[in-house]
């Protein structure tokens, strides 16, 4: 908030260019975000609607949930699959923003973790375009920037609050060169997956088989080079970096740790309450064969416990 709120409160009202911004924040809060920031910047901030004319001196802030797309002219807000987790996902703002209007986009990358919008960056640089990144040494979080830098030929790496005269002078610039905002859309009609989702699997399965399954929705990954930057997809349109993958996977590998503790759990419980039963109608050696079966499991389950609690599960 606060690298947006610097960003946002140095642009003038003025602006020939349409700003897109997405910044994470929890779903049920985005018009408050929005207030927040009407109150910092010189621009109108609003969330946008599916359809919604592009107009200069603006800023529209991404809808919960949502992926924000921008096409010739209009705004698109898909429900396609997640992309690094995330829907509305830097990625698919920065790639349609590339494809629609190719030299004209400038991709601004700010603080956060991990590798969101480095593919994005990759493809506004492919289409002419240009990229700035918040200087990491300064960066509350310094994956996001870090990654753009390693991966992509960034123009500019700046304290965020040189960016809003940057952005100024490029924008000026582009006016100068290009006599006005003329769209050059680099392709006009093509969905996005972020509003159809991926291709089907006949499309990417000439693409190298990975060997991993999605950790969104089960299916078949395929490892697909994208210039410098591995990216794992799914046919559903499920997309991943390689660090983004290894989190999810995380996740999914600490969800069925737990669900595995509890189902130890429940089978101790069926087991004392069957060798209860079987006591109580004379069935002894039945009690005791359940009453032992209980026991072992009351070991694995505290040995189980003891190495989901361990420092050393929190360090992988």
């Amino acid at each position: 908030m606060e690298a947006v709120s610097i960003l946002l409160g140095g642009l003038s009202k003025q602006l020939e260019a349409a700003v897109f911004l997405i910044q994470g924040t929890p779903g049920h809060s985005p018009n408050e975000l929005a207030k927040i920031l009407n109150r910092r910047s010189a621009l109108p901030v609003t969330i946008p609607v599916d359809g919604e004319t592009i107009n200069p001196k603006h800023v529209y802030l991404a809808p919960p949930n949502q992926h924000l797309i921008v096409k010739n002219g209009a705004i698109c807000l898909g429900n396609g699959p997640k992309e690094n987790r995330a829907r509305p996902a830097i990625d698919a703002l920065f790639r349609t923003a590339a494809h629609a209007y190719g030299k004209h986009v400038i991709g601004v990358i700010l603080s956060g973790v991990l590798n969101d919008g480095t593919a994005g960056i990759l493809s506004i640089k492919a289409h002419g375009g240009k990229s700035i990144v918040q200087d990491p040494d300064e960066a509350v979080f310094d994956g996001m920037p870090r990654s753009a830098i390693a991966f992509s030929q960034v123009d500019y790496v700046l304290k965020v609050q040189e960016i809003s005269a940057c952005l100024e002078s490029l924008v000026a610039e582009n006016l100068q060169e290009e006599g006005g905002t003329g769209y050059t859309p680099e392709y006009r009609d093509q969905a996005d997956v972020g509003e159809v989702g991926g291709p089907g699997i006949g499309l990417v399965a000439n693409y190298p088989p990975s060997a991993l399954t999605c950790p969104s929705c089960g299916g078949a990954v395929w490892e697909i080079q994208e210039q410098s930057l591995n990216l794992f997809k799914c046919h559903t349109g499920h997309s991943y970096t390689a660090e983004l993958m290894l989190e999810e996977q995380s996740e999914a590998v600490d969800s069925a740790a737990w669900t595995l503790l509890r189902a130890i759990g429940e089978s101790i419980h069926l087991r004392l309450k069957l060798a209860e039963w079987a006591r109580s109608t004379g069935r002894n050696e039945e009690a005791a064969f359940h009453q032992q079966q209980a026991k072992e499991a009351q070991k694995q389950e505290s040995a189980f416990r003891t190495l989901l609690l361990s420092n050393e599960k929190g360090r992988d």
